[in-house]
């Protein structure tokens, strides 16, 4: 989809320079797994992954073993902010729409503190989070009953949140109603330009934010 393509072609340059090939990577929400498998593939991670849905581990590993990824691809089922952290082992975290579901902003940083718990001091965070985006937008997720409707969506009162932990090496932000267009390639690559240049796409109104964050060397992270 032109969408995802334009944003991970954005970020990825960034996402190369800090975390290069044999980096240990935590994934937090690998759902069917070829993300998974494109990061142990093209960017010579080792990812360990956690999701919540046997089904999608199911279909991760079978995509996995696929692509023989047995030595770089570990994939767990569960809760992964109910586990004790792995203290520093990773050199970073893979996270792609899972925080945007908190509750809160409570329970949004107490995740994005397990987050960083587990990731070494230095060490980087990528996460692209589902964000608040227009009115159009959020009248759409209301009238599809899209269960994260009013969940805590990506805003720039949640950006403040990664503060605490994090730095920042990078940060994006794509679509407030052009994401509408994705299906057909021409008018979406259309829509966006003029999007862009019509108001900039920011925290607080864009439908993805994609950021790169270095954990802090100093914070003294609490549960």
């Amino acid at each position: 989809m032109p969408f995802w393509e334009r944003a991970l072609a954005a970020v990825l340059p960034s996402v190369r320079g800090v975390l290069p090939p044999g980096s240990e990577i935590l994934e937090v929400g690998y759902g069917d797994g070829i993300l998974t498998c494109y990061l142990a593939t093209e960017l010579g991670w080792q990812v360990t992954g956690h999701d919540i849905s046997a089904g999608a581990a199911a279909t991760a590993r079978h995509h996995a073993e696929g692509l023989h990824l047995g030595d770089k691809v570990v994939l767990n089922i569960g809760n992964p902010f109910l586990r004790e952290p792995e203290e520093g082992r990773y050199d970073g975290a893979f996270v792609k729409t899972v925080l945007y579901c908190a509750e809160d902003d409570g329970q949004y940083a107490r995740w994005l503190r397990w987050i960083a718990r587990n990731i070494r001091q230095g060490g980087f965070l990528v996460n692209f989070e589902t964000g608040r985006s227009g009115r159009l937008t959020r009248a759409y997720r209301r009238l599809r009953r899209r269960s994260y409707a009013d969940g805590r969506l990506f805003t720039g009162a949640v950006r403040s949140l990664y503060d605490e932990c994090f730095e920042t090496a990078g940060e994006w932000y794509f679509g407030g109603w052009s994401q509408f267009f994705a299906p057909l390639p021409p008018l979406y690559r259309l829509c966006a330009g003029l999007e862009e240049r019509m108001r900039a796409r920011t925290a607080d109104n864009c439908f993805l934010a994609a950021l790169v964050l270095r954990r802090r060397a100093t914070a003294v992270i609490a549960p």
